[in-house]
């Protein structure tokens, strides 16, 4: 007897997810609620073991970036930049707040990736709760040394 198992979506595609980044090179980790942020997902066999069977054109149009928390899930579409690179903005995730989510990737008709990246997202600062104080706003020389104070706040007014 010879027996088989398709065990694809048990062991995840040919393709792996490591390390996510923003496109712009800061340090500052993760994307803000209101999305926008050009985003580099980086890993390994993105365009060999994509759909396209190595044409990284044709797997362009077809990647896919599942964002995912508690709260929902929002897909994206990205571009693969070459085999250890894709390319997507982060969407915005104002329904869900600033949370971590966690990232996927789909090539083509494959399976998304069995591991995750975390996307954390930060509340944005709201200047309508944001104020400044200290001798440096009223009566400071120009040229001369001053001190003020700006405490940024977002908009459940947490401390920025």
């Amino acid at each position: 007897d010879v027996w088989t198992c398709d065990v694809g979506s048990v062991i995840g595609p040919p393709y792996n997810v490591f390390a996510l980044a923003s496109a712009d090179g800061l340090a500052v980790p993760g994307a803000p609620v209101t999305g926008g942020t050009e985003m580099i997902l980086t890993g390994k066999g993105f365009v060999s073991g994509g759909s396209s069977g190595g044409s990284s054109s044709s797997s362009s149009s077809a990647a896919t970036v599942r964002l995912a928390c508690a709260r929902g899930v929002v897909d994206v579409q990205g571009a693969v930049v070459s085999d250890e690179e894709v390319r997507f903005r982060a969407p915005s995730f104002e329904k869900f707040g600033p949370v971590n989510a966690q990232c996927r990737l789909k090539l083509g008709t494959k399976s998304f990736t069995n591991g995750t990246v975390d996307l954390p997202y930060f509340a944005v600062t709201d200047c309508s709760k944001t104020v400044a104080f200290g001798p440096g706003l009223l009566t400071a020389a120009v040229g001369e040394p001053t001190t003020f104070v700006i405490q940024a706040k977002d908009k459940a007014s947490k401390n920025r």
